[in-house]
C-alpha cells in the first residue's frame, strides 16, 4: 500500500443512533457542514518506581478514554435530539419538531472514514452543543463527546453532505420578552449534558458504562451601546438602579429562519425562559462603537424546529 496524507476532503464523519449503549449500528445521517472533528484517546498510563533504583520498573496501563470535538456550519437542528432529548412531531408539510431537555438521551456510534479506511466509535453521548452567530457569517455549530471505545477498520461509508442551505446571522432574530434586541453583534446558545464513563475491575480498561446526569444552559449575547441594550442593564441588577437581593428571571429567545414558506421553510426557535443574566461587561472606546456583553443562565427551555422531515426519528 502506498503512503498517503489525508486531507479534509478524504475524510467523512456521520452518525448512528444505538438501539441500546455500546451496540454497533450503520452510521448515516449527518450533522452539519463539517469542517472539523477532533478525536482524543488516553491509556492513562502509570510509570512505577521502586526503591533501589532512579528508573522506572514497570508501566502499567491505565484506563481507556475516548472523547472529542466536531464543528461545522449549521443547517438543521436534528442532532440536538441527542443531547437535550426526542422531539414531539407534528404538521404535515412543513412539519414541526418540538424538543424539552428529557431525563434520558440516546447514544451514538460515530462513523469516521480517512479515504478508504473506516472507523467506527461506539458509544458515544454528546456532552455539550453550541450555536452561534455572528454578524457576516454562517450560523456555527459545536459539540463535544465522550464516547465507549473505537474499531478500526471496519469499512468506510461516503460522505454524505447535506445540501440543506445553511442558516445564516441575516437569518437570525434575538429577543427579550417578545422584543427584538438592537444592534446583536454575536450570540451563542449552549446546552451541556454531564457524562462520566465508569470503570470497574470486571470488565478491563474500556468504560462499562456512561452515566449521564444533570443538564445546564447558558446564553452569551454582545452587541453595539444603544438603548436597547441598555435596557438590559436593570435586567442584570434586578432592578432599575443599584443591585438588588434577587433577580428576576426573563426569556430570551434565539429564532433561525430561512424566510420562506410551505415545504421549503426552515425555522429554529429556541426559547430560554426564567434566564437570568450572569455577567453584564460595557466597552468603551474612543474612535470606535461601545459594546455590552453579556450571559446568562436559563432554567427552562424549548426547541421548535421547522422543517420538511416528517420524523426526525425514520
Amino acid at each position: 500500500m502506498t503512503d498517503q496524507v489525508f486531507t479534509g476532503r478524504q475524510v467523512s464523519l456521520l452518525y448512528g443512533v444505538e438501539s441500546s449503549w455500546g451496540s454497533s449500528t450503520t452510521p448515516t445521517r449527518d450533522f452539519c457542514l463539517v469542517d472539523s472533528v477532533s478525536i482524543s484517546e488516553k491509556n492513562n498510563l502509570n510509570v512505577v518506581h521502586a526503591l533501589g533504583s532512579a528508573g522506572p520498573q514497570a508501566i502499567v496501563e491505565g484506563k481507556y478514554e475516548i472523547s472529542g470535538s466536531i464543528s461545522g456550519v449549521l443547517q438543521h437542528a436534528e442532532i440536538l435530539e441527542y443531547i437535550i432529548g426526542p422531539a414531539t412531531d407534528s404538521g404535515s408539510g412543513p412539519y414541526t419538531h418540538t424538543l424539552t431537555p428529557a431525563n434520558e438521551v440516546s447514544s451514538l456510534t460515530l462513523g469516521v472514514g480517512f479515504g478508504s479506511d473506516g472507523h467506527r466509535i461506539f458509544g458515544v453521548y454528546l456532552t455539550s452543543i453550541t450555536l452561534s452567530l455572528a454578524v457576516g457569517e454562517p450560523a456555527k455549530i459545536k459539540m463535544d463527546w465522550i464516547g465507549q471505545k473505537i474499531m478500526l477498520n471496519v469499512g468506510s461509508s461516503a460522505a454524505v453532505i447535506s445540501t440543506d442551505e445553511p442558516f445564516s446571522f441575516a437569518m437570525g432574530t434575538i429577543q427579550k420578552d417578545g422584543t427584538d434586541i438592537a444592534f446583536v453583534e454575536s450570540a451563542e446558545f449552549t446546552f451541556n449534558r454531564k457524562a462520566d464513563a465508569v470503570h470497574d475491575i470486571n470488565t478491563g480498561r474500556v468504560p462499562s458504562a456512561i452515566v449521564t446526569d444533570t443538564w445546564d444552559g447558558e446564553f452569551k449575547l454582545t452587541c453595539k451601546f444603544n438603548n436597547s441594550s441598555t435596557n438590559l442593564w436593570p435586567d442584570f441588577l434586578g432592578s432599575s438602579v443599584t443591585p438588588a437581593d434577587t433577580l428576576s428571571g426573563v426569556t430570551i429567545t434565539l429564532i433561525l429562519d430561512n424566510g420562506r414558506s410551505g415545504t421549503d421553510q426552515r425555522k429554529i426557535t429556541i426559547t430560554m425562559t426564567d434566564l437570568k443574566f450572569d455577567t453584564h461587561d460595557p466597552e468603551l472606546k474612543v474612535n470606535d462603537y461601545g459594546t455590552v456583553s453579556l450571559s446568562g443562565k436559563f432554567k427552562g427551555l424549548t426547541v421548535e424546529a421547522v422543517d420538511n422531515t416528517p420524523n426526525w426519528d425514520a
